[in-house]
């Protein structure tokens, strides 16, 4: 059942796709509306509930989605304070396709975790990635930092720093790789259920330990300047 939800979830992508390709939103509108329902009771078939965490993210990815094409399609066509012409075409494409990304990452990462009742990026160890990730941001935070001018410039304000880091070139991207360092940390930690009980895995908070030392000045430089999206 899961196969075949998963197949009908990629050939509504499709459809939708296509439909928004020769402008007919509605259908469009619809066919998407239907392909994020499959992939629902995909989930359902792959994880055996209806309540787990990729239905909720799922749930509020649709609700985003959907929201805004639907007032301009079916609603008064108005969004404050934005103003026509809506490029609803772009954006059914582009949540249609985030939609058979999510299908397909959730099938694989199911799948494999059923199989091997592991996930498939443990073998490479998610602790030891996220502490690369969340060293390598820390570095390329106080790198971008010390070019923009130090400390006087952060406490300057979130304007002042951001618009000092935007006018120099080959800046790092420490935000994504934050966040992925963040998401490796909570693969490892759903990974391991009985993390904090079993006594065989003591030694493993020294791990947690350093991604908070190594990561807090990044968090400090983010809190300091007001960066509400990336934290």
């Amino acid at each position: 059942m899961t196969a075949i939800w998963f197949i009908a979830a990629n050939l509504s992508v499709l459809a939708s796709i296509a439909a928004s390709a020769y402008e007919q939103y509605a259908a469009a509108f619809m066919l998407l509306c239907f392909a994020l329902i499959c992939s629902l009771v995909m989930l359902r078939h792959l994880w055996r509930s209806w309540v787990t965490l990729s239905h909720l993210f799922l749930i509020a990815f649709a609700l985003y989605t959907i929201s805004g094409p639907f007032e301009v399609l079916f609603g008064s066509g108005e969004i404050p304070p934005f103003s026509p012409p809506f490029y609803v075409r772009e954006w059914f494409i582009d949540s249609s396709i985030a939609t058979a990304s999510f299908a397909w990452a959730m099938l694989l990462w199911g799948l494999s975790y059923r199989q091997r009742r592991k996930p498939m990026v443990r073998a490479i160890g998610n602790m030891q990635v996220s502490l690369v990730l969340i060293l390598l941001a820390t570095i390329g935070e106080a790198t971008n930092l010390l070019r923009s001018g130090g400390i006087a410039t952060l406490l300057a304000g979130k304007a002042v720093y951001q618009s000092a880091v935007a006018d120099m070139q080959l800046t790092f991207p420490t935000s994504s790789f934050a966040l992925l360092a963040f998401a490796f940390l909570g693969i490892h930690y759903s990974s391991q259920s009985t993390w904090l009980r079993s006594s065989r895995n003591e030694g493993k908070h020294v791990g947690t330990l350093l991604f908070a030392v190594v990561a807090t000045p990044l968090l400090l430089a983010h809190i300091i300047v007001g960066q509400r999206m990336e934290l």
